[in-house]
């Protein structure tokens, strides 16, 4: 929703809840952060409608990405084009671009632990930067690997050979050989490794690392917001792709949500 009338609301809220105007011009007890800060943590459950607004704003990216069949969000990727890759918006250099920026801006700037990847094909998702084998990127696991890396920007079926006994193989390139004390972390890598592999036949996924079946939870949103982690939800990191091929759908999405955040 807009910020006028978010403001207008939530001065709405406060006077019914410090008796209307009669109390309006005293000063207040307990901050309306507080107030809005769940029952067990001393508050009163009442709703942040800018928070809740946020949440419903991530839950529409989420959708965005995960209903890619929909008529509407086939309408959108059609007229205004679609990066190649997939996930995360590059820079924009058109006109809307100051809007773009501030719609980032305001609903982050990086992934957050709540979103992951399940790896199909393996052309959406980094093999060191994005979560998708544990529940940390592999540059952060192993940082003295990741920094041997030949491409760090490498996508995951970039390194992944389909050949092989096994259907297939893992084969990430560094820039030297290794000395004898640096074999147990990569020992340590390919473990990590083991079981995963690249399926063609299949698209790679978003997951929603706070629920057990993957699924977005606005109430998982929302509870994180409140708790001061910020948005869980960051639009930047969320949204990553390879060169753009065509304009930016996802561009006019996020001028629209920034509208709407206020």
């Amino acid at each position: 929703m807009p910020r006028v009338v978010r403001i207008k609301l939530e001065k709405i809220q406060r006077d019914f809840l410090w008796g209307g105007r009669a109390l309006e011009q005293k000063p207040h007890l307990v901050r309306w952060s507080i107030v809005c800060s769940d029952k067990r943590s001393g508050g009163l459950g009442v709703k942040s409608l800018g928070a809740f607004n946020r949440g419903l704003l991530g839950k529409w990216v989420w959708h965005f990405e995960n209903e890619r069949k929909a008529l509407w969000n086939q309408v959108i990727r059609g007229k205004y084009g679609e990066e190649r890759g997939g996930w995360r918006s590059c820079e924009s250099r058109e006109a809307y671009g100051f809007g773009l920026r501030k719609a980032r801006s305001k609903m982050g700037h990086q992934v957050t632990p709540f979103v992951g990847f399940v790896v199909g094909d393996g052309e959406k998702v980094k093999f060191w930067k994005d979560k998708w084998c544990e529940t940390i990127p592999l540059s952060e696991a192993f940082p003295s690997l990741f920094v041997l890396a030949s491409n760090k920007e490498a996508w995951v079926n970039e390194v992944w050979t389909a050949e092989g006994e096994w259907g297939g193989s893992w084969n990430p390139c560094f820039n030297r050989p290794f000395n004898n004390w640096e074999l147990e972390e990569v020992e340590r890598l390919f473990c990590c490794l083991e079981g995963k592999k690249v399926r063609g036949d299949e698209e790679d996924t978003v997951k929603w690392m706070a629920s057990k079946d993957g699924d977005f939870s606005m109430k998982s949103l929302y509870r994180t917001m409140q708790l001061g982690q910020g948005n869980p939800f960051r639009v930047e990191g969320f949204f990553c792709g390879k060169e753009k091929e065509g304009g930016v759908a996802i561009g006019t999405v996020m001028l629209v949500l920034g509208y709407l955040e206020g």
